[in-house]
């Protein structure tokens, strides 16, 4: 990556210690205020900093009983560098995007020369999206063109989305980290319409928690003690869309939510996105669907799903020509809805009630469609099942008769 230039007033304004680990490995930078007068924007203090430093070394934001308020983003664009803040908060001002669409903390790199090695652990980001008049769709954390990123302990709330790895984002992880308060979606992994435009991505032990919808005055809500959340219906806590693809949501919860918990999906466009799989997740309270899969239709296309050692309470639907759905050691309490869909295979699952759709796929792909087919293993169902078309394209050994 190339070497920024360190604005001359934000130097003159900042104070950098450099403190020397052993061995002169690396540095630690901390970044203080000049003399202890607050600036009004931390964010120029903190891009000097961030372009002073070498691969391998790590930025730190001090623990402290006031967030370190920003009017603008927070942005790593160089390779191998660490930015730090255990304890520290980092807040969007009131009023500060001016209607712009402008986000926390960033990684940003280019199609050419993509950044590289970044970390990024421990803060909290309070994005205060709900006091940015006229600013729409901004991230707490946003990341495009990197690879090898990893986001750590990371704690996000009140922004529209939270934590995006976007295009031409590779082999990144989002480890330990949680969104609450959010309006649109709490986790997000989106190839922008490109096939493979983000691949490679994790998401381990993260929650998605406590984002209701706007509710009507004077109703009581638990969350926040008043009126409900604030303005506007919540989407989805994980989104996985528009060519994302080699995707692993692992030990990750989404609870008490308005919206759906984990969704898969497209917009429009010959897109696919594919290999996604959900591993010992579960969706908790969610007021929507636990589970959102589906496709647009060939050439736009999801494939190539897989829940495994799965829960959720809550109504799933896994539908709209999914080309590929494997659901194995899952625990469904709530009506599920299958198909169309090529190829499903059900292992070892428990369901309260299914709904499937074994019908012919018309349109689009040659040849005119194909017929699609589900095989059920070692499965229970408590009710009898419900089917749309042809019965004998499904396999259950053992279900109730309807």
């Amino acid at each position: 990556m190339r070497m920024l230039p360190i604005p001359v007033a934000a130097l003159a304004t900042a104070l950098v210690v450099v403190l020397p680990l052993p061995q002169a490995a690396a540095d630690i930078l901390v970044v203080r205020a000049e003399s202890g007068v607050e600036p009004g924007d931390w964010a120029p203090l903190v891009n000097a900093t961030l372009a002073r430093a070498e691969p391998g070394d790590t930025v730190v934001l001090s623990s402290r009983r006031e967030a370190y308020e920003i009017r603008s983003a927070i942005t790593i664009d160089r390779d191998g560098i660490t930015l730090e803040g255990t304890g520290a908060t980092v807040r969007f001002a009131d009023n500060a995007m001016g209607g712009k669409i402008i986000d926390c903390i960033e990684v940003v790199g280019t199609p050419e020369d993509p950044v590289e090695g970044v970390i990024v652990r421990g803060f909290t980001i309070d994005a205060n999206y709900w006091n940015q008049p006229s600013s729409h769709n901004p991230r707490g954390f946003d990341s495009d063109h990197a690879t090898g990123l990893l986001v750590k302990d990371v704690t996000i709330t009140n922004a529209f989305v939270g934590l995006t790895f976007g295009m031409g984002v590779g082999d990144a992880s989002a480890v330990g980290c949680r969104v609450t308060r959010y309006f649109d979606d709490a986790f997000n992994a989106s190839g922008d319409g490109v096939s493979g435009g983000c691949r490679g991505i994790e998401f381990v032990d993260c929650v998605a928690e406590d984002a209701p919808n706007e509710v009507s005055p004077g109703t009581f809500d638990p969350i926040t003690g008043g009126a409900g959340g604030p303005a506007g219906h919540r989407n989805n806590a994980w989104e996985i869309e528009d060519g994302a693809q080699d995707v692993r949501v692992i030990r990750c919860v989404v609870r008490n939510v308005d919206g759906n918990g984990f969704a898969v999906r497209n917009h429009g466009g010959e897109v696919a996105t594919s290999g996604v799989v959900f591993e010992g997740c579960r969706a908790e309270s969610v007021r929507g669907f636990g589970w959102h899969v589906f496709s647009g239709g060939y050439p736009n296309t999801v494939e190539d799903i897989t829940l495994r050692d799965c829960t959720t309470d809550s109504v799933v639907r896994l539908h709209k020509d999914i080309r590929g759905l494997t659901l194995r050691s899952c625990d469904f309490g709530a009506a599920v809805t299958l198909g169309p869909c090529r190829g499903m295979v059900a292992t070892g699952c428990s369901f309260t009630w299914l709904r499937i759709w074994a019908q012919t796929v018309n349109g689009g792909e040659p040849p005119a469609g194909y017929v699609s087919g589900y095989r059920f293993e070692n499965c229970t169902v408590d009710r009898p099942l419900w089917i749309l078309g042809d019965p004998s394209l499904v396999r259950f050994p053992g279900a109730p008769a309807r």
